[in-house]
């Protein structure tokens, strides 16, 4: 919040496959009484940073890939930040049928009210910063 209260919601499920697309399920929690999205400072989540393997079909997530969901509500905040793999992993099946992930870095992405990136952070960079304060 503009006031500098952490509103905390909870974690959301795990993703399911619907047809075919990842969907993960998720709310923003409830504001204190008598505010409205305009004293809301910031939104901040997480995509999962594990490839989710259905069917033999490899579903990876990127903090750099809003979801329809998150460009709808990134429209009703002037900041909005998810946190996890900046770029998709890669997956190969190996002969043994197990999998090789190629994992993308840690880190986060800050989007405007229009889902433009403003400035992509590693997780290298986010330590750094939080060790100088």
């Amino acid at each position: 919040m503009k006031s500098g209260q952490v509103i905390q919601g909870g974690t959301g499920p795990m993703p399911t496959i619907i047809n075919g697309e990842q969907v993960a399920t998720a709310t923003l929690p409830n504001l204190p009484a008598g505010s409205t999205n305009a004293n809301v400072e910031a939104t901040i989540h997480s995509h999962p940073t594990q490839v989710q393997i259905e069917n033999n079909i490899a579903y990876p997530q990127s903090a750099t890939l809003p979801s329809p969901t998150d460009r709808n509500t990134f429209k009703n905040y002037g900041t909005n930040i998810i946190v996890g793999r900046l770029g998709q992993s890669t997956v190969s099946q190996n002969p043994n049928g197990s999998y090789a992930v190629s994992h993308q870095p840690l880190g986060a992405v800050i989007y405007n009210s229009n889902t433009q990136p403003q400035i992509q952070l590693t997780q290298k960079v986010i330590q750094k910063i939080i060790k100088m304060n």
